[in-house]
């Protein structure tokens, strides 16, 4: 496959990705794409009772013949940045709160879908008119202009019995409309919502293809885990973490561009060797780091003190013992996200060239 069709597939492959809608606990649509796309590579694949997607490509050649060295865990997660409903009120109007790192101005005014138990209702995600005086207090009273989730609801049009009918209530998830997941392409890049996992599934895809494909010898396990709840609270990670074998972890992730982390917009990956909750585990940054070059690229090298991933929320409490972070270089996180057009195949081919050699790094 050439070039110019491997990264024409990566997109087509990435917006249905996008187009499928995977809030936080209820990541249904996303996992069955995970589901097809793993069972074109791996030796076997299942979804555990987290709802994670696991995808296995065992150890093979000579060197699966002896004592095998732990497997490694290579995680993307499923969810995307959504809200959830606190209370419907007034006449088809719906109250929200934030599920995930998500502000006002991520979204702004926008249509969105409710989720109900039974069936899939329109809405607009609005704060009201501007054009308005001192008489409707909630805007003019905001001098500064930030909004908060207080001062926005959904407006839907429907009575609140038909909002019943259709299974909307406390705890619905609300997701951006198709309307808004429409990836555009510009200048050497992509934008879109949802980059933030969904492009790094895309990597995990593609890496465990060519792993497939590979005839090089490799005596450890390769786990590609397509995680759930990530945004809210990492416990698909964490549930993995415990139940697959295994002692590395790797988290596959947008890093944000910002001058303060020395980090810019283009192909290169970057590579964290800390945040939020912690530092990683130096040898594999530093492995990750030996694999980029490798591939003739320049990782980029970042401590992010606001950010954090599967890997180091697991690291943070024991449930692994060494983990890493490798990301795809990206402008507007959690908002309307870009990434070089050809981020995908250089975090791929870091990947691949990461897995291929011994966990131990021979």
């Amino acid at each position: 496959m050439s070039v110019e069709t491997r990264a024409a597939h990566d997109q087509q492959l990435l917006q249905e990705l996008i187009n499928a809608r995977g809030p936080a606990g209820a990541e249904g649509e996303v996992a069955a794409l995970c589901k097809r796309e793993l069972s074109r590579s791996c030796d076997a694949v299942w979804q555990d009772v987290a709802g994670n997607v696991i995808g296995l490509i065992r150890a093979r050649g000579p060197a699966a013949q002896h004592a095998q060295r732990p497997a490694v865990r290579v995680m993307a997660h499923m969810d995307e940045i959504a809200l959830i409903v606190k209370r419907v009120y007034g006449d088809g109007q719906l109250r929200i709160v934030k599920l995930g790192g998500l502000r006002p101005m991520s979204f702004g005014q926008c249509p969105v879908d409710i989720l109900g138990d039974h069936a899939t209702v329109p809405g607009v995600l609005a704060i009201g008119s501007l054009h308005v005086t001192k008489e409707t207090a909630a805007l003019t009273q905001r001098g500064d202009g930030a909004l908060d989730w207080d001062d926005m609801f959904i407006t839907t049009r429907l009575s609140n019995e038909a909002l019943e009918a259709a299974g909307v209530h406390a705890g619905s998830r609300v997701v951006i409309g198709p309307y808004m997941r429409r990836l555009f392409p510009f200048a050497d890049c992509i934008s879109g919502h949802f980059m933030d996992d969904r492009a790094l599934l895309v990597v995990g895809f593609q890496t465990m293809q060519a792993l497939a494909r590979s005839d090089d010898p490799r005596d450890h396990d390769v786990f590609f885990v397509c995680t759930v709840k990530e945004e809210v609270t990492n416990s698909g990670a964490h549930y993995a973490a415990r139940q697959l074998p295994g002692e590395d972890v790797i988290a596959l992730e947008v890093g944000p561009v910002a001058a303060e982390y020395d980090t810019v917009l283009d192909a290169n990956p970057i590579i964290p060797y800390g945040d939020m909750k912690g530092f990683y585990s130096k040898d594999l940054a530093d492995a990750l780091k030996a694999a980029a070059e490798a591939e003739g690229l320049k990782p980029q090298l970042a401590l992010f003190e606001n950010f954090a991933s599967d890997a180091s929320a697991l690291l943070s409490i024991g449930n692994a013992g060494r983990g890493a972070s490798l990301c795809i270089a990206t402008q507007n996180t959690h908002g309307f996200e870009i990434i070089h057009k050809d981020a995908i195949d250089s975090c791929s081919r870091t990947l691949l060239r990461f897995l291929r050699r011994n966990p131990d790094g021979a």
